[in-house]
């Protein structure tokens, strides 16, 4: 209620506000995700708008998401050593390979 309007006025704004919300199913269905999802009392789940929580959610995700992303890039530098070593190994055979074909070409 702001300051420079009467209180009857208010509180038939308030009054109609509240009618307008009790009709509406995603008031409904906000106060009950706040209730059984969220852990708020009926009070504080009739009291809160649908907005109210949104930037926690965001940060949730966003904090979920940096978290998935670093799990990839720590994966995939796994993955980039051990394509690193394989190739290692794969020249050192290549080079065995070349060494034991030369000696068998020399010993015929």
């Amino acid at each position: 209620m702001k300051d420079n309007v009467k209180t009857g006025v208010a509180a038939v704004g308030i009054v109609a506000e509240s009618w307008d919300k009790i009709g509406s199913p995603s008031f409904w269905a906000n106060t009950w995700v706040q209730m059984t999802e969220n852990g708020k009392t009926w009070g504080e789940a009739v009291s809160s708008d649908i907005g109210d929580d949104f930037e926690e959610k965001i940060k949730r995700v966003n904090a979920v998401g940096a978290e998935s992303v670093k799990r990839l890039r720590d994966t995939q530098n796994s993955f980039s050593a051990k394509l690193s070593e394989n190739r290692k190994l794969a020249n050192e055979c290549d080079a065995r390979i070349k060494a034991n074909e030369k000696e068998a070409a020399s010993s015929q």
